[in-house]
């Protein structure tokens, strides 16, 4: 009798269970329907922004400026329609993509605006007339960096980040010092370290759990790497940095994090965890490790989880 009340118990809680996932994911296909009413509006107003700037026969530079920003929105509405649509055909629509989605036409009506400015600032005199540029090539690159937007944000915090980690690397270093005395001195040594680089990359609800860390030997259980740099003793501690160089997600989160390894702690892995949202088919990231702005090794961890 009391295993057969045991069994009942277990039976009820995994349909209480499955009742709670369903209504969960009923009510994330409803709230959905938020931004997918805005990114329509979105698509209509700026639509109609776009022809009145048109309609118009005097054409200025406001006019171009607001024509840009009109289509950098619609563009960036377009692409996250076709997300949005996407993620409700497979049910994997998250409650916590909501804001993502709502601003999304406001990020690509931004990019788009800077990049024009940067065109006018170095491709254009200060003095050309709006007539004598090609309005319609710009509407089209508006909406292509628009419909993009995540992937040119993506690019240019790559860029930033690059620059920053090596703003004291080799070139900046070999600059400066040719600079002042007409030598070109070898880069600083790399921390003497021998160990293991490990990842694993596994599935927490519809996020993915990609988790990079060290240790002195081999895991039996995930994919390790071998990291041999430096020369001389081992270092009592040496830092790495892991960036996330790309993925087929939607958002990956963090770009990048500082891996310190102590002798003290040897034994101890020491690691960083990344999350990766929106990814659709088999994952696939590539990750960068250096130290001190030198690439010590690159992992492409899309089999990891296999």
């Amino acid at each position: 009798m009391g295993r057969e009340g045991e069994g009942h118990d277990e039976c009820a809680t995994s349909r209480r269970a499955k009742y709670y996932d369903l209504d969960a994911q009923r009510e994330s296909q409803l709230l959905a329907a938020i931004p997918l009413t805005w990114l329509t509006i979105v698509v209509t107003g700026a639509g109609t922004g776009v022809i009145i700037v048109l309609s118009n026969h005097t054409r200025s530079n406001a006019a171009l400026f607001a024509s840009v920003i009109f289509c950098g929105g619609i563009g960036a509405a377009i692409g996250a329609i076709a997300n949005l649509t996407a993620f409700l055909g497979n049910k994997r629509f998250q409650k916590s993509w909501t804001a993502y989605f709502l601003y999304r036409p406001v990020v690509g009506a931004g990019i788009a605006g800077l990049l024009y400015v940067l065109f006018r600032a170095v491709f254009t005199s200060s003095t050309a007339q709006p007539q004598d540029l090609n309005l319609y090539g710009l509407m089209s690159a508006a909406l292509l960096v628009g419909f993009g937007s995540k992937t040119v944000i993506d690019r240019l915090a790559l860029l930033f980040t690059s620059i920053k980690d090596r703003a004291h690397g080799e070139s900046v270093f070999r600059s400066l010092s040719a600079a002042r005395d007409g030598s070109y001195p070898k880069p600083a040594p790399l921390s003497r370290y021998r160990g293991y680089l490990v990842y694993t990359l596994e599935p927490r609800n519809a996020i993915l759990l990609l988790t990079v860390w060290l240790q002195t030997t081999p895991s039996g259980d995930a994919q390790s790497q071998l990291i041999d740099v430096g020369e001389g003793a081992p270092a009592p501690s040496v830092t790495y940095r892991a960036m996330i160089l790309a993925h087929n997600g939607s958002f990956a989160h963090p770009k990048h994090a500082d891996i310190t390894w102590r002798v003290r702690d040897a034994e101890k892995p020491v690691g960083a965890e990344f999350y990766l949202e929106g990814v659709e088919g088999d994952p696939q990231v590539i990750v960068e490790v250096s130290q001190r702005g030198r690439t010590v090794a690159v992992l492409d961890v899309s089999a990891a989880r296999k």
